[in-house]
């Protein structure tokens, strides 16, 4: 059971970065497309399920040291041509999740306080990959259940000032809607396999199908309660979940920020970890090498929030889709084999 606890919250903290916490994410993939959103979602549990698993179950059968190492199993020769390009896209991400946390802190402060606290939020993650998984661990078990909880109960307040919708189901809206769907999972299981086909060769059979159900549990009941709240309050800022806090109360609305901070670091850490060991799995501790790619990360996060959100998490989606399929084809020639 305690494998378990600790493989979800690992995987939570992949997944739920700057997009996700803070409510853009499901706006541009869910929210948008009205009723039929809601049917999407309840679709994704099982995509999400299976997913978690596949690339869990990858990294249990054919144990890779890093997910650059996975890749070379997958592509055979070509292998350094497809890493360069996932290293891309991970690190367009990771700057994706640094003008969050900028976006987060000008809440609160000027925009230099908020570059200043984002430089300080890049040192604590090269400070946590320096202890490697293990601390990575520790840290998650203990903050990603309560701020899940905080960010859950935070939507469900919000329920209070709920404005009716008139909202037409079209076909227009059920295909954007579908093709969405697939849109976000293949990004976020692109972004979480670097992490998951690591860790998957700790634990056993059992251990991953429990951790990917209640994953996709977890994953599938904010994303519904936030969509819910994005829907009916038809609200559109940066950060919407954020917004809707500080609606209900100043000093909640700091918690909550808390609370989106620490998924955003979570995610950057893991990121961080995956991008580190394209150089050498040996060096993934090493805090220099972790040091210098949260600062790529953060020069290229001046391009913005919103812009890198909307454009080019659609376009890493389409790869991550893509991704999937392949590690289904290996695995599926693999039980062939046997």
């Amino acid at each position: 059971m305690k494998k378990t606890f600790t493989l979800t919250c690992l995987v939570l903290a992949s997944i739920i970065g700057a997009g996700f916490a803070s409510g853009k994410e499901i706006q541009v993939f869910f929210t948008k497309y009205g009723v039929i959103s809601f049917v999407c979602i309840g679709i994704s549990f099982f995509l999400f399920y299976y997913l978690i698993k596949l690339h869990l179950t990858y990294g249990n059968k054919f144990k890779p040291a890093t997910f650059f190492d996975a890749n070379k199993c997958i592509f055979g020769k070509h292998a350094n041509i497809f890493n360069i390009f996932f290293l891309v896209c991970y690190l367009i991400v990771l700057a994706g999740m640094f003008a969050g946390v900028y976006e987060i802190y000008l809440n609160i402060s000027t925009p230099i306080w908020a570059k200043v606290l984002v430089v300080i939020t890049a040192f604590l993650c090269a400070i946590e990959n320096s202890g490697g998984i293990k601390t990575m661990n520790i840290i998650n078990n203990i903050f990603i259940p309560l701020t899940m909880l905080i960010l859950l109960v935070s939507a469900l307040i919000s329920f209070n000032n709920l404005v009716p919708q008139n909202n037409i189901i079209t076909i227009n809206n059920t295909v954007g809607a579908v093709g969405s769907l697939i849109v976000y999972l293949g990004m976020n299981l692109l972004l979480t396999s670097g992490v998951l086909m690591q860790v998957g060769k700790n634990y056993s059979t059992k251990t991953i199908k429990n951790s990917a159900i209640i994953s996709a549990f977890v994953l599938v009941l904010i994303i519904l309660i936030f969509n819910v709240a994005l829907y009916f309050n038809n609200i559109s800022t940066e950060m919407p979940m954020l917004t809707l806090a500080f609606n209900i109360n100043y000093w909640w609305g700091l918690l909550v920020l808390i609370c989106i901070w620490f998924c955003v670091y979570s995610a950057i850490t893991s990121l961080t970890y995956v991008i580190v060991g394209y150089f050498s799995s040996s060096k993934q501790n090493n805090f220099a090498y972790n040091l210098i790619v949260v600062f790529i990360a953060y020069i290229t996060s001046l391009f913005g929030f919103s812009e890198i959100v909307s454009y080019l998490y659609p376009i890493i989606g389409v790869v991550g889709t893509i991704y999937s399929i392949v590690i289904f084809l290996k695995l599926n020639k693999l039980k062939t084999k046997i």
